[in-house]
């Protein structure tokens, strides 16, 4: 008895090349981030120069303690750390932290944690209002302030831009009645004449 086979060869490999694709995925998911070092479950990314757009975007899910002091990181991607359960302690110190809107995934984070002590010396380098501010005592007001303001001012601008064409609109407006006004007075005036040309053309009756 011959062997059974597909008759299309994709079909058989298909649990296969998937079961490799999950392998694949679970193999980066685990793998230790470029440009940090790994030993057991501590990932080393300091020292790196990295900023918040060079930062990687996923550790090791095992991974219980991450190394980021001395990067040149102003501000953290929000959700970098919801992914892992088992993280107890995350070194940040030595990087210039900008303690606006965009620090707020990292303050919330910190204000989460039950053991604070080793974040309670990480300060703000800027904006200036807040600049050697601790982050732990900043509140979420501060934190909101700086990129209210901006986003006060697109608001405003925003605001100018519609009041401009409203304005334009009413102007547009005011033209058409004032030409359809001048319209109506010279169509009854044209009514007028021709009312008074016919009454000079008819003869008076006998």
């Amino acid at each position: 008895v011959g062997s059974l086979s597909s008759p299309v060869p994709g079909l058989l490999l298909g649990p296969r090349a998937l079961g490799l694709l999950l392998l694949a995925s679970i193999h980066r998911a685990s793998a230790c981030p470029p440009r940090c070092r790994c030993a057991g479950d501590l990932v080393d990314c300091g020292h790196q120069h990295l900023t918040a757009a060079s930062l990687p975007r996923a550790f090791p899910p095992s991974t219980t303690e991450v190394i980021l002091q001395a990067n040149n990181l102003s501000s953290l991607p929000t959700g970098l750390f919801d992914g892992l359960p088992l993280l107890r302690l995350v070194h940040l110190g030595a990087n210039p932290w900008h303690c606006d809107c965009r620090l707020f995934y990292l303050w919330a984070w910190l204000g989460a944690q039950q053991n604070r002590r080793a974040y309670r010396d990480l300060r703000c380098s800027g904006p200036p209002q807040l600049r050697g501010r601790l982050l732990l005592y900043l509140g979420p007001e501060e934190l909101q302030a700086t990129c209210r303001v901006a986003g006060c001012s697109r608001e405003l601008g925003a605001q100018l831009a519609l009041l401009c064409l409203l304005l334009f609109q009413a102007l547009l407006l005011l033209l058409l009645l004032l030409r359809l006004r001048r319209y109506r007075a010279l169509t009854h005036e044209a009514r007028l004449t021709t009312q008074d040309l016919l009454l000079q053309t008819t003869p008076p009756a006998d």
